[in-house]
């Protein structure tokens, strides 16, 4: 019997729900079988280290960033069920609004077998990943007016006005009538 997530790799905006798909991919059920669901995040370098099966792996992701409990997602354990009548359950997962504007996130859903457990099952994969994409935006403007002469300069001072950047912005600058170089 192998039951493992189907698919690997979900995607959800923030705020969102999270469903990972935890299916029988081979074999026929004849009595229940308990699976235990739960998630993990990374660290601040995207890494994320879990235990699967008797090794330790660490992988890392480098477009993305981690997520963390509490801020991101919501952290979850549960325990799923497969009856012989059953091919697929789900184990959702709530994401978290915030207003910081981030890059991607990611975190991970990961099966295990509950202790003591003596049922014949292989868990593969065992481990699926959820991408948390921001929704939130930042206002940047000029803090102030500025004139300048022809062949002077003048700091501009721009500001935040609403968000909270976690990110690096750039931003060009212009004349309106394209005279200036940015």
């Amino acid at each position: 019997m192998v039951i493992g997530f189907g698919p690997e790799a979900y995607s959800v905006i923030e705020g969102g729900i999270v469903n990972f798909e935890v299916k029988i991919l081979s074999g026929t059920l004849t009595k229940d079988i308990e699976v235990e669901f739960f998630t993990s995040d990374g660290d601040a370098a995207g890494n994320y280290s879990v235990y699967y099966s008797l090794f330790y792996v660490r992988m890392n992701y480098p477009l993305f960033y981690h997520c963390l409990v509490p801020g991101d997602y919501s952290n979850t354990v549960m325990t799923l069920t497969f009856t012989p009548a059953m091919s697929s359950l789900i184990a959702a997962v709530n994401t978290l609004e915030d207003s910081f504007l981030e890059y991607p996130e990611i975190f991970f859903g990961n099966l295990r077998l509950p202790a003591g457990s003596t049922a014949n099952v292989m868990l593969v994969p065992d481990m699926a990943n959820a991408t948390i994409t921001d929704n939130d935006a930042a206002v940047i403007g000029f803090s102030g007016n500025y004139s300048i002469v022809e062949g002077g300069s003048v700091n501009i001072v721009l500001e935040v006005v609403s968000g909270v950047l976690e990110r690096e912005v750039v931003i060009r600058v212009d004349t309106s009538d394209g005279t200036a170089q940015g």
